[in-house]
């Protein structure tokens, strides 16, 4: 994949690339509590105190933590400044810009977001062999081209998989708890 041209894309430290120049209440918060509540199996999830959707399984006879992967979504938009899924969550949608709002924030960005996180759990164990990381990058970059993260680097892309499995873990380890995105710094951790 060729990287995107220089003017479409913001400084990498700039965690507000993709919505910088939108209304503030179509940006991103500056932070975000994410809290995830584990009983019998079963995930809700609260943001900022305030529950939202609808409980998580894991969708499968066997037990494999999938139940946590909104610690992927949220990752993706604290790292990478994307994720139609959070922005859809939060209410941030990005509709001063009609084109932007059904093709960056709209159902196909939001079904490519969802594949992409599935991507990352089915091949988490694989990231552990040297070129693990870089197939399923360049198999996520083909999944985003055409959507304005086709702009994130590579190396962008492995620090935000490899953080986002890594809450993920802990979430399933602890049976719950709490994240904390900040998307300003592009930082997220556990509380």
């Amino acid at each position: 994949m060729t990287e995107p041209h220089a003017s479409s894309l913001r400084d990498v430290r700039d965690h507000r690339r993709f919505d910088g120049d939108f209304p503030s209440g179509e940006r991103f918060p500056a932070r975000v509590r994410l809290s995830f509540d584990e009983r019998e199996g079963l995930v809700s999830l609260r943001i900022d105190g305030e529950p939202i959707g609808d409980l998580l399984s894991d969708a499968r006879r066997a037990s494999d933590g999938y139940r946590f992967h909104d610690a992927l979504h949220m990752t993706l938009a604290s790292k990478l400044g994307w994720s139609p899924v959070v922005r859809a969550m939060l209410g941030r949608k990005r509709r001063s810009d009609p084109e932007t709002d059904r093709c960056e924030d709209g159902g196909r960005a939001r079904m490519v977001e969802e594949a992409i996180c599935h991507a990352i759990h089915v091949y988490r164990d694989e990231l552990k062999t040297p070129d693990g990381m870089s197939r399923l990058v360049a198999h996520i970059q083909r999944m985003a081209s055409g959507f304005e993260v086709e702009a994130i680097s590579p190396a962008e892309w492995a620090d935000a998989i490899a953080a986002g499995l890594e809450a993920m873990r802990a979430l399933e380890l602890a049976g719950g708890g709490d994240l904390e995105a900040d998307f300003v710094k592009g930082d997220l951790h556990l509380v």
